[in-house]
C-alpha cells in the first residue's frame, strides 16, 4: 500500500464513523486525521478488529504495520485523532486530490516542522470554480498544490 492509500483508509474511517468534519494534517513524514465522527478507538490496529461488523480491521492494521507501529488514535473533546508517520515524506499531491474527492467538505493542513505553510478547503476550490469529482479539477488541485509548495520553499 502507498501513502495515499493508507491516508484514504483513515479518512474512510472518519466517514464510516459518521464524521461530519474533516481536518489532515501533513508535516514532512507525518500526517493527523481529525475528525467529529464516533471511533472505537480501542485495539484499532489489531488485525481483523472492527465496530463495522465482519471481514473488516484491515486498513488501520496496515497502516500500524507500515508505519512500523508509530501511529495512534485519541479522542478528545468529541473529535478523533488517527496519527501516523511513514520513514519518508508524504507525497502530498499524489494524496490530497482523492481525499478531496471522497470528502470535498475537506479542510487540508499543509505544515513544516510544525508551522502551517498553507491550508485548502473545499469551500475555498468550489469558490475557485474547481471541481474535485471530474480530471480537469483534479488536475487543477494538484497544479495549485504544486504551487503552493514551491512558494513554501
Amino acid at each position: 500500500m502507498d501513502d495515499e492509500d493508507l491516508i484514504l483508509e483513515g479518512l474512510k474511517n472518519s466517514l464510516e464513523a459518521g464524521a461530519s468534519a474533516i481536518d489532515i494534517y501533513v508535516d514532512g513524514c507525518g500526517f493527523s486525521i481529525v475528525d467529529d465522527g464516533r471511533m472505537d478507538t480501542l485495539p484499532a490496529f489489531r488485525e481483523g478488529f472492527s465496530s463495522k461488523g465482519e471481514r473488516r480491521g484491515r486498513g488501520l492494521y496496515l497502516l500500524s504495520e507500515v508505519t512500523g507501529g508509530r501511529c495512534g488514535i485519541k479522542r478528545e473533546k468529541e473529535r478523533t485523532c488517527l496519527s501516523g508517520t511513514f520513514s519518508h515524506r508524504i507525497a502530498v499531491e499524489k494524496v490530497i486530490p482523492y481525499c478531496f474527492n471522497l470528502f470535498p467538505e475537506l479542510v487540508f493542513h499543509r505544515l513544516e516542522r510544525g508551522r502551517e505553510i498553507y491550508v485548502l478547503s473545499g469551500a475555498m476550490l468550489e469558490s475557485r470554480g474547481i471541481d474535485v469529482h471530474l480530471i480537469s479539477g483534479l488536475a487543477h488541485l494538484k497544479r495549485i498544490i504544486r504551487e503552493k509548495e514551491q512558494r513554501s520553499l
